[in-house]
C-alpha cells in the first residue's frame, strides 16, 4: 500500500464543512443547480487541446472546471508522479451514457480526505498523463476563499516596510481553526507521523512582520536533522501541497522546544 494512502484513515464523510470568507458572488459557490455542466465540460475539452497555457486560461480553466461534468474513475483515486494523493476525473466519451460527477461536488471530500484532483482527457490516458492537477490546499482555497490562489491575507504579504527600522514585534500563539482547520492538521500528522517517523508532531503559529509574509506555520523538526538543503525543500513542498497556496511554513528554531509547539493529534480532532 502507498505510504499517500490516506483513504483508508478515517471514515467517509461526504458532507464534509469548510470555514469560509463572505463573498458577494462567489465564483466556487458549491451550487447543486449549477453542477455538471455539459457546456463546460465542452469547454474543457477545446482548452485541453490547445497548445499554449498562459494566465488567460489558467483563469478560463479553473472556471470550466468547477462545475463541468466528468466521469470519476473507479479505482476513485491514485497516487500521482509527485507521490501525492489525487482523484482522477475524466472527460466523458462522446455519444457515452455516464454518472455524472463536477469537482464543486467533490471539493469538500477532497479536503476531508486529503487528496487533490487530476484531470484527464479520456479515461484511456495512463496516470501520467494528466492534463491538469489540483493540490489539496488549492481545493480547500477556492472553498474557503473563493480563490485557487489561497487566502487573501497571506497573498497580501506582509507590511514590514512600513515599520521602523530595528523595530521586530514576533508573536507566537496556537494557529487557529481558520488558519489551520482539522482537516489541514490531520493532513500534516499523518504525513508527519507516516513519513517523517515523528511519533507526536507538532506545530505552532508565528507572526513576524519583518518576514515577507507574515504568519508562519512552525513545523516541529529542526533544519540540523535533515540531511541536505535539497531534502529540506522538497519535504517543505510535499507538506505546503495540503495548504492554501501563499501560506508559508518554516522549520522551528535550533533553539525551540517541542514542549512549547502544539499537538498536531489535538488539533486534528478539534471538529
Amino acid at each position: 500500500m502507498s505510504i499517500f494512502n490516506f483513504f483508508r484513515s478515517r471514515t467517509n464523510n461526504d458532507n464534509a464543512t469548510t470555514s469560509s470568507v463572505a463573498v458577494p458572488h462567489p465564483r466556487f459557490a458549491v451550487d447543486s443547480a449549477a453542477m455538471f455542466d455539459l457546456g463546460a465540460t465542452h469547454r474543457l475539452d477545446q482548452m485541453f487541446r490547445a497548445h499554449e497555457r498562459d494566465a488567460a486560461w489558467l483563469d478560463n480553466f479553473y472556471s470550466a472546471a468547477w462545475n463541468a461534468s466528468v466521469v470519476q474513475s473507479d479505482p476513485a483515486h491514485f497516487d500521482g508522479p509527485d507521490g501525492m494523493p489525487y482523484y482522477r476525473l475524466n472527460l466523458p466519451s462522446p455519444n457515452a451514457d455516464f454518472e455524472a460527477q463536477s469537482l464543486s461536488n467533490l471539493a469538500a471530500t477532497c479536503v476531508e480526505h486529503n487528496a487533490g484532483v487530476a484531470f484527464f482527457s479520456s479515461a484511456a490516458d495512463p496516470d501520467t498523463a494528466a492534463q491538469f492537477v489540483m493540490s489539496m490546499g488549492q481545493i480547500d482555497a477556492m472553498l474557503r476563499y473563493d480563490s485557487p490562489d489561497g487566502d487573501p491575507v497571506d497573498r497580501a504579504g506582509s507590511p514590514a516596510k512600513a515599520l521602523p527600522q530595528g523595530d521586530r514585534r514576533v508573536l507566537t500563539a496556537t494557529p487557529s481553526q481558520d488558519f489551520l482547520p482539522a482537516y489541514t492538521a490531520r493532513a500534516l500528522y499523518r504525513y508527519m507521523s507516516r513519513i517523517w517517523g515523528i511519533s507526536d508532531p507538532r506545530v505552532h503559529l508565528l507572526i513576524d512582520p519583518t518576514l515577507a509574509t507574515s504568519r508562519n506555520l512552525v513545523i516541529g523538526r529542526k533544519r540540523s536533522s535533515f540531511r541536505s538543503s535539497e531534502e529540506v525543500g522538497d519535504e517543505m513542498a510535499r507538506l505546503l501541497w495540503f495548504m492554501p497556496p501563499n501560506r508559508a511554513l518554516i522549520l522551528m528554531p535550533e533553539d525551540w522546544s517541542l514542549s512549547q509547539m502544539d499537538q498536531l493529534g489535538e488539533l486534528g480532532d478539534a471538529d
